[in-house]
């Protein structure tokens, strides 16, 4: 009895001290993980078994809240104090997720080496059965938490593991919307994995892979199959929650089924070396997608089509490459980017082929590659395609064609301003090399022509523009080499006259720094050649006009419709050249002009012989130009006078241009066998009134009365003066001038046809005809006056004799005249020896004064 006794106290004893070992056991794990807020309930205890009547707590990588219930796991004793888990049951759980974990970078390895994991075989701590239900799983999905139900079942024999993972919502537990299930099979040591997803039997995914190794090969069979059904209205649902966009056309359009299916059988030589892993690979890839109705790709827009794509590898060598695939691509997310500028494009066809025939390698894999555009806009793309799938990616095209047909094209400046073209058509053909870090463009020829080209009030008629061979790329900065040629059969603008307008210019350099040369001219031969430079701080361009031969025309007339309709060129030459400075956004702008021997008519003045340089210079806030020498030779306008030597410059602000100053350096005229100078003087415009000061020096009298239109009046002498001129915004004007004769003085003889009959009953009359019969006259003078409606007066004064008349007792003479002065020098005009085309203007002026004056018009 005491035996018995003994025997029943030991095993009492054991089986507490293996209940207290488990107990041990279990909290020693559940202390060992990364949890917090544990809470548990033990409601039964066992040799073999534990249950739980709820078990809490909170995971932080990922923040994750735990609540399970009813809770049980069993085990079998392999040893003691060595238990092995044998099923684990759950009744209910929830899994709430706070939020996603961050994506970390995955840590370099420096082993060069690419190895396998050296234990395949499924671990002992893993229970033969794992039964789940009702576990319910919230997760952070855009803006609010979506609950869903799952369960879990998990069988293990020996290496084999079979599984199924069923999702329902919450809403409805009945009805499963996600299913995982599969098999993992470790018995060849390798794993054999055969799994399958299907959600609400709309998207079906099945792979298979099995790895096989013998002493230095590892060999991978793959097979991945996608069968994807018309949106499910239950998916479609979950996409809007998960702020997943799917276009509503895309989702109506979407009728027929799509299948991809993917095979691959790899030999992968051991050890694996990361450096050169693709030139140890041998084995074949297969692709065959069937795409029957569009499908939606995020960020690119609806496809459909098919594709086929082989290709095999022996140690890293193409030994088969084939390639068909004619896809269509509609809807795509970046063509309204284009509508703003009227490019519409509604398809894409896509054509991408190769055949392998030309024994292609992994860095050269050759594709024949056609694009076209449905819609308004056409556009056509074909080239030959190479692409180095190596680790040194790249991309090259060779013999590349773009068609481009465009009825309108628009491009917005400002909310004011916008470049239109219609009937855009354009050609061309380049070859192209990208790579991650440069990218290179060579243009062998590109052609465009344009009905119309319209900016602000500018027209540009049937333009070509042409660009030869070219090249543009990119390593740090974008590089440009190019030459261009722009022809405009008829450029309307409103300062201009219609005409041909062509510009060619050669563009070379860096985004940083870039030169233009270039040369513009137009049908009437004026032609501008131009040397531009631009760097982000600083825009020069140097400009040369071609020489312009007046005998040759005057293209400046031909071209400018502001050009003086009253000024004309018969001869001479005009150069011209200049520069544009702009650095930080402040222009200088310099001009030179120089006109050689030129010979015209202005209204109805003649010149002749003009030669002159001019300066010119304009910044933001003022402008200055200076004569520094002028020559005229002859100028004539009823009074011949000639040479004419003038020196002046000019200074104003740019917001008043009228209101500048004047200075004027030198005037000198020859007149009549005399001089008329002008002291030097500043005129300041923006005061109301000028004076210039001329000098009447040693002017023959003779040559003032022959110019006259009346030859009845002759005389000898020399006149000189001053006359000081007065300018307003009223006109020219004289106020105080006086001339006067040389001594010792000279004579005046004044024989009118009708002097007897104006002598007859009128003895004063008789005397004073008989006096300026021969008239020698001492002192000569007068006071000068002119107003602004073109009325000299004069009060001469003069003093002498006739030696004939009274034994040459003394006369004098107080004589007021008033003559106007645009009429006298109209007379004169007619009465000389001028062309017929100032006549006409002269005769014209008359009509129009006398038409005014009918009207009671100030003429």
């Amino acid at each position: 009895m005491f035996k018995l006794v003994k025997i029943l106290f030991i095993v009492v004893l054991l089986l507490a001290l293996s209940l207290m070992a488990g107990y041990g056991y279990l909290q020693h794990k559940l202390n060992s993980l990364p949890i917090t807020n544990l809470k548990y309930d033990i409601s039964e205890m066992g040799l073999k078994q534990i249950s739980f009547s709820q078990l809490s707590f909170t995971l932080h990588q990922p923040e994750l809240d735990i609540e399970l219930q009813n809770l049980t796991i069993n085990w079998q004793w392999q040893s003691v104090l060595s238990p092995r888990l044998d099923l684990i049951t759950l009744k209910q759980g929830k899994l709430a997720l706070k939020q996603w974990p961050e994506a970390t970078e995955p840590a370099e390895s420096s082993n060069n080496e690419f190895s396998l994991p050296q234990q395949w075989k499924l671990p002992d701590t893993l229970p033969n059965r794992v039964k789940l239900n009702n576990v319910q799983l919230q997760l952070p999905c855009a803006k609010q938490q979506c609950t869903y139900l799952v369960n879990t079942e998990l069988s293990k024999t020996a290496q084999l593991v079979d599984y199924r993972i069923q999702l329902a919502e919450s809403a409805q537990p009945d009805i499963t919307r996600v299913t995982l299930s599969g098999q993992v099979n470790t018995e060849n040591e390798l794993p054999e994995v055969n799994t399958e997803l299907n959600i609400d039997d709309t998207i079906v995914l099945t792979l298979h892979q099995q790895l096989a190794q013998t002493v230095n090969i590892l060999s991978a069979n793959s097979n991945i199959a996608l069968n994807a059904k018309p949106v499910s209205p239950w998916l479609q649902q979950q996409l809007t929650k998960w702020q997943i966009d799917m276009p509503t056309q895309a989702v109506e359009q979407f009728t027929a089924p799509v299948n991809i299916q993917s095979q691959a059988q790899l030999s992968i030589p051991l050890p694996l070396h990361k450096e050169d892993w693709r030139q140890q690979l041998s084995g074949n890839w297969q692709l065959n997608a069937n795409l029957p109705t569009e499908l939606s790709i995020p960020n690119i827009g609806l496809l459909k089509g098919d594709l086929k794509a082989e290709l095999s590898l022996t140690q890293g060598k193409v030994t088969n490459y084939q390639l068909q695939s004619a896809l269509m691509l509609s809807q795509t997310k970046f063509s309204h980017n284009f509508k703003p500028f009227g490019i519409a494009i509604e398809d894409i066809m896509l054509e991408v082929n190769a055949d392998g025939s030309a024994q292609p390698s992994l860095d050269a894999l050759p594709l024949i590659v056609n694009i076209k555009t449905v819609g308004a806009t056409k556009a056509e793309v074909s080239s030959n395609v190479i692409v180095n799938a190596s680790e040194n990616f790249s991309v090259q095209l060779h013999n590349a064609k773009l068609k481009l047909q465009q009825q309108a094209l628009n491009y917005q400046l400002s909310a004011e301003q916008q470049v239109a073209v219609t009937k855009l058509a354009l050609n061309a053909k380049f070859s192209a090399l990208w790579q991650a870090a440069t990218w290179q463009l060579d243009l062998s020829q590109l052609d465009a022509n344009i009905a119309s080209v319209k900016y602000d009030d500018i027209t540009a008629q049937q333009v070509k523009l042409t660009l030869q061979p070219s090249q543009f790329s990119s390593v740090q900065d974008l590089t440009l080499s190019s030459s261009v040629r722009l022809d405009i059969a008829t450029l309307l603008q409103p300062e201009l006259l219609p005409q041909r307008w062509q510009y060619q210019a050669k563009l070379s350099g860096n985004i940083n720094q870039l030169s233009l040369d270039g040369r513009l001219e137009n049908a009437a031969n004026l032609a501008v050649s131009h040397q531009a430079s631009y760097n982000p701080q600083d825009i020069k361009v140097q400009w040369q006009l071609d020489d312009i031969f007046i005998l040759g025309g005057n293209p400046l007339a031909a071209s400018f419709k502001q050009w003086p309709a009253l000024l004309e060129f018969s001869r001479g030459k005009i150069l011209a050249n200049g520069s544009v400075d702009v650095n930080k956004g402040q222009a200088l702008i310099k001009a030179n002009i120089n006109f050689n021997e030129l010979s015209g008519i202005y209204d109805r003045s003649v010149f002749k012989a003009l030669s002159a340089d001019m300066h010119l210079e304009y910044s933001a806030n003022s402008i200055y130009i200076e004569i520094p020498q002028a020559k005229l030779a002859e100028f004539s306008q009823g009074v011949e006078l000639g040479p004419v030597m003038f020196s002046a410059s000019y200074q104003a602000n740019t917001t008043e241009l009228l209101a500048g100053v004047v200075d004027l350096q030198q005037l000198d005229i020859a007149a009549m066998g005399g001089k008329v100078t002008a002291n030097p003087v500043k005129l300041d415009f923006s005061q109301p009134q000028q004076v210039i000061t001329l000098q009447l020096d040693k002017i023959e009298l003779a040559k003032i009365l022959q110019q006259h239109p009346t030859s009845d009046l002759k005389g000898n002498g020399r006149i000189s003066g001053t006359i000081p001129l007065l300018i307003s915004r009223s006109g020219v004007s004289v106020e105080k001038g006086h001339i006067a004769a040389e001594s010792p003085g000279g004579a005046l003889q004044y024989r009118p046809p009708a002097a007897s009959s104006m002598a007859a009953g009128n003895q004063g009359m008789k005397v004073v005809l008989e006096a300026l019969d021969n008239f020698q006259y001492s002192v000569l003078s007068s006071n000068v006056s002119y107003d602004t409606n073109g009325r000299l007066f004069l009060a001469l004064s003069i003093q002498g004799k006739n030696p004939t008349l009274e034994q040459g007792r003394a006369i004098n003479f107080n004589i007021n005249l008033e003559e106007d002065i645009p009429a006298l020098i109209t007379s004169m005009q007619l009465s000389s020896q001028i062309s017929e085309k100032i006549k006409r203007r002269v005769q014209q002026r008359l009509q129009q004064k006398a038409a005014k004056a009918s009207n009671g018009e100030s003429p």
